[in-house]
C-alpha cells in the first residue's frame, strides 16, 4: 500500500521568483534580449567595445547568459573598466524604468509579499517586491540599510537580502544575483562601486 504524506503547512515557506514575474505582466517591461540591445547601443559601451555591434541578438533560442558571453567576448580586450560600465549601464536601464514609473513592480509582486511566505529568493536585481509594500524603499536610505540582512558581501551574495516588515510579522527577499545598488559602503572607485554585486553572464 502506498504511504501517504502531508505537507506540513506549519514549517517555513519560500518561492523561487525570476524575470518571468515582469513577464507575466508585460506592461512595459524589460526583457532580458532589450537589456542586450540596449547594452549594446549604449555610446558609453560601444566606445570601450566597438565591435559589439558584431553580435547578433536576434536569435530566440539564444540564452540571455551565452549571448552576453558573445557579448563580452567579441575579440574587444574586456577588463574591469568595461564590466563596471556593463553593470553601471543595466543599473541606468533598470532605475530609469522604475524612476518612470513602468512596471517596479505588478500585482503579483504585492501577492507574493502578501502571501504567507516567509522567504522570496529572486535573480532579479531591482526592487520590484520591497517597492510593492514599502513604498521609499529606495529613498530612504538609512532604512534600507537597516533592513539588509548583511552588510559586509560586496560581490557575493549568498547573504545578499533584505528584511520587510509587514503588519505583524517580516519576509526576507534574498537576491542572489545581486541587486542595482549595494546598500553597503563602496569608495565607487574601478574595483569598487554600488552596481559591482550584479551578476551577469
Amino acid at each position: 500500500m502506498r504511504k501517504k504524506y502531508e505537507i506540513d503547512l506549519s514549517l517555513p515557506k519560500a518561492v523561487f521568483v525570476g524575470n518571468g514575474i515582469h513577464r507575466a505582466y508585460p506592461v512595459n517591461a524589460v526583457s532580458w534580449s532589450n537589456l542586450l540591445e540596449q547594452l549594446r547601443d549604449s555610446d558609453e559601451v560601444r566606445e570601450l567595445m566597438p565591435r559589439i555591434q558584431n553580435v547578433n541578438l536576434g536569435n530566440p533560442l539564444k540564452p540571455f547568459p551565452f549571448a552576453f558571453e558573445e557579448l563580452i567576448n567579441n575579440g574587444d580586450t574586456i577588463n574591469e573598466q568595461c564590466i563596471k560600465i556593463l553593470k553601471t549601464e543595466i543599473r541606468r536601464i533598470f532605475m530609469a524604468q522604475i524612476e518612470n514609473g513602468l512596471n517596479a513592480f505588478n500585482h503579483f509582486h504585492t501577492r507574493i509579499m502578501n502571501s504567507n511566505v516567509e522567504d522570496v529568493i529572486t535573480s532579479n536585481y531591482d526592487y520590484g517586491f520591497e517597492i510593492s509594500v514599502w513604498n521609499d524603499f529606495l529613498e530612504n536610505t538609512a532604512r534600507k540599510r537597516k533592513a539588509s540582512l548583511n552588510n559586509l558581501e560586496k560581490t557575493k551574495s549568498i547573504f545578499r537580502g533584505y528584511k520587510i516588515p509587514k503588519d505583524k510579522s517580516s519576509i526576507r527577499v534574498w537576491h542572489m544575483h545581486g541587486e542595482l545598488i549595494d546598500s553597503r559602503n563602496n569608495d565607487n572607485s574601478t574595483t569598487e562601486f554600488p552596481e559591482q554585486s550584479i551578476l551577469i553572464g
